[in-house]
C-alpha cells in the first residue's frame, strides 16, 4: 500500500498545528506528529477507519480514523492506494465537512 496525502489535508494539517503553535509549539509538534503516525498505521490495516457516514453519498467509500479523540483523518482506498482527503478537527460543526468534499 501506498498513502497519497491531498493538497487540502496537508492545508488542514499545517492549519491546526499553526493554531496549537500559537499556544504551545510542543504541543503542535506532538499532535502533528501523532497525526502523521496514524496515517502511517493505515500502511498496516487500511480498513481499520470507519466508513465515514456523511460522505455516504460519494461514489467511492470514504473512511475515518480518529487520532487523539480530537482529529479525523479521512480517507478512501483506490488500486492499494490510501488517500488522504483531509484531517478534520472534530470539534467543528460535522456539516462543514460534507462542505469541504462539495465545494
Amino acid at each position: 500500500m501506498k498513502i497519497l496525502i491531498s493538497k487540502n489535508a496537508e492545508k488542514h494539517l499545517d492549519s491546526i498545528f499553526d493554531f496549537i503553535c500559537e499556544v504551545n509549539k510542543k504541543a503542535a509538534i506532538d499532535v502533528y506528529n501523532t497525526i502523521l503516525n496514524g496515517i502511517d498505521f493505515l500502511i498496516e490495516q487500511p480498513e481499520m477507519g470507519a466508513i465515514e457516514l456523511l460522505l455516504e453519498e460519494f461514489p467511492c467509500a470514504y473512511r475515518s480514523l480518529i487520532v487523539m479523540k480530537k482529529y479525523k483523518i479521512v480517507y478512501f482506498i483506490k488500486d492499494e492506494i490510501i488517500h488522504v482527503s483531509a484531517i478534520w478537527d472534530c470539534r467543528r460543526n460535522p456539516a462543514n465537512l460534507l462542505k469541504e468534499f462539495v465545494d
